[in-house]
């Protein structure tokens, strides 16, 4: 009986029959008794409605909003997952249909923002986030003229805030974006589209005076911008003359980097949103870090970031300490050595565990880099937080007592000889506090060296009580062979075996 009724009933429709009696043809009647008929278990039935679904979104723009707000789009996806193919080819029919429908509505709110109003057709752009948001749709759905007219919307919010439906329209535009922005195959197939319309509106949303407009803004173009900036085929250094490169490197150059101190000077999350794109930036092409020095980004603002505990921030730093070569003297007269002590002892008292790794890595960069021993001097400085280093070898995150390990048998190689830095007090206290292999190890070779060939230390050594109890009690009670054996040795130069 159903399926002769919807027979009937798609017949009525083919020939245009319910469009002349409209009166009988509204969405909210008929509608949900097309719906009900997807939970029927015969498959032929819910072809027949699937059908019924197309003819009516090709007659009405209504019905599609009626059906799009009662998770037909929800059906759609559950019903192309069957194994069947007569219902997929049935899903694809209203696939088509409703997709062919999306540039028509969009073309038609496009004309009505175009005369600064809003009016009959904006309620449909309901239909077209319903669409956008479904994997079903969204890869077909975002077609050049499609991510042009989003553009379009976003360039010219503010020409319609006045309208009523403008409150709406804007909560469903933002949805929108967002869609968008989570898409990477459409954004990298229609790259040069976005780059050259729907970026700048996007950064439009980020002057913004409103907060949370300049945030969305922020947010949406950042994914944006990461997913075009690690795609090689986008973004490459290889080919100058590659149009998507030129393109984001007039964005970084005359929107990001020139924003920079402003977005800087943001309430959080802008300034580590910003914090985010400079790092994929630096990563991709350090040539940028001329462009910080010339704004004045660096030393400040980025060192006071990286002070606060801003992650971003940190890496940054990195960034532009591995890379310095010509600004070598710039980071030494902006005290680079002070900011990694002053980062290690905050991440320390604080407890920002997530910086001590980009901490250690400028600290390590900075003395290897330092072959020739030209800023040996300025390095010298990092020996007033060589407590701190000892006490992260014992770190249980194996990378962060690695680093801290390295780093202190550099700064002993460097600096044993110097007055006040590799004291008996510092290598008898660290060394009975240190709870990790790694760290005895460091520490007993340190300590070693120290008696054969530092004898003023050397001296202080002997003299340790507390030295001499942890030395005895590594010497009969390490589970380690090779540090007890050490520890032995160590005892024998004291004279204490």
């Amino acid at each position: 009986m159903q399926l002769a009724g919807i027979n009937i009933f798609n017949v009525a429709l083919f020939h245009d029959v319910m469009k002349k009696a409209k009166r009988s043809f509204t969405p909210e009647t008929v509608v949900p008794c097309v719906l009900h008929l997807f939970d029927h278990s015969d498959f032929v039935l819910k072809g027949k409605a699937l059908v019924t679904l197309a003819m009516m979104s090709q007659l009405s723009q209504d019905a599609i909003l009626a059906f799009c707000s009662k998770n037909a789009v929800g059906i759609l996806e559950r019903l192309n997952k069957e194994k069947v193919d007569y219902l997929g080819s049935c899903v694809q029919i209203v696939c088509d249909t409703l997709l062919g429908k999306v540039d028509d509505i969009m073309e038609a709110i496009a004309n009505e923002i175009r005369k600064t109003k809003l009016q009959d057709n904006a309620c449909y752009f309901t239909v077209v986030v319903y669409l956008t948001a479904s994997p079903l749709f969204r890869s077909r759905i975002m077609t050049p003229n499609f991510l042009h007219n989003a553009a379009e919307f976003v360039a010219r919010l503010e020409d319609i805030a006045v309208c009523p439906a403008a409150a709406k329209f804007k909560e469903e535009l933002f949805i929108l974006l967002e869609a968008i922005s989570q898409s990477t195959n459409a954004l990298v197939q229609h790259n040069e589209t976005v780059l050259k319309y729907l970026v700048p509106a996007l950064l439009q949303l980020v002057n913004s005076p409103m907060a949370d407009v300049r945030l969305f803004g922020l947010r949406v173009f950042i994914s944006m911008f990461e997913t075009f900036m690690t795609n090689p085929s986008i973004y490459t250094l290889q080919l100058p003359g590659n149009t998507s490169t030129q393109l984001l490197n007039k964005v970084i150059s005359h929107n990001i980097l020139a924003s920079g101190a402003r977005l800087l000077q943001d309430d959080e999350p802008v300034p580590t949103f910003f914090l985010t794109a400079l790092n994929v930036i630096l990563r991709r092409n350090i040539a940028f870090i001329e462009d910080l020095w010339r704004l004045s980004l660096v030393p400040e603002p980025l060192w006071v970031h990286a002070l606060a505990g801003n992650f971003h921030a940190a890496r940054a730093v990195l960034i532009i300490v591995e890379a310095a070569d010509t600004t070598k003297p710039q980071l030494y007269k902006a005290d680079i050595v002070g900011l990694v002590c002053e980062m290690l002892k905050r991440s320390y008292d604080r407890g920002w565990q997530y910086l001590f790794e980009p901490a250690l890595d400028i600290a390590l960069c900075l003395v290897k880099s330092d072959e020739n021993h030209m800023w040996s001097k300025e390095n010298k400085g990092l020996l007033q937080v060589s407590s701190v280093i000892a006490v992260l070898m014992s770190h249980t995150e194996g990378s962060v007592s690695k680093r801290s390990a390295s780093l202190l048998l550099i700064l002993f190689q460097l600096y044993r000889d110097t007055k006040g830095a590799f004291t008996a007090d510092f290598i008898a206290t660290s060394l009975a506090h240190a709870s990790k292999l790694l760290a005895l190890k460091v520490l007993l070779k340190i300590a070693q060296n120290v008696l054969q060939q530092v004898p003023l230390t050397a001296s202080h050594l002997r003299h340790s009580k507390l030295f001499a109890s942890t030395i005895a009690r590594l010497g009969s009670g390490s589970s380690d062979q090779a540090t007890a054996g050490v520890a032995q040795q160590i005892a024998a130069l004291l004279g204490t075996d």
